[in-house]
């Protein structure tokens, strides 16, 4: 229980670091008026996905074993905390929404599934 406490807190540290950095990259350019507000968006859909994927692919690394299952249990926790955020927030959940967030969740199950795929040797 331990190590799986401490391979889910480093992936979510990873996944923090990394949104943080490209939130901040994307607020400089936004704000100095290099990327327009549709582009912006885009492109944080696109890293969104990416940091999503990576965050499964980390875990799955780190923790060697039952992929799937990780990543099912990874995409849960953010679907519970995808409930509490709309629900504390009072934000409206559209079908867009619902759409980008199965992928989001899609991505960290795959991600988990390739990650511990790649530690096994030929």
């Amino acid at each position: 229980m331990k190590k799986y406490l401490s391979n889910i807190s480093v992936s979510i540290f990873l996944l923090f670091i990394v949104t943080l950095v490209f939130s901040l990259i994307l607020t400089i350019l936004s704000s100095t008026g290099v990327l327009s507000s549709n582009a912006t968006s885009i492109i944080i859909m696109i890293v969104s996905f990416i940091v999503f994927f990576l965050f499964g692919l980390i875990y799955g690394r780190k923790s060697k074993t039952k992929g799937l299952v990780n990543g099912l249990v990874l995409a849960l926790i953010y679907g519970l905390f995808l409930l509490v955020y709309y629900l504390l927030e009072g934000k409206e959940w559209t079908t867009h929404t619902t759409i980008v967030n199965i992928v989001r969740a899609l991505l960290i199950i795959s991600g988990s599934v390739i990650g511990v795929n790649l530690n096994k040797e030929n």
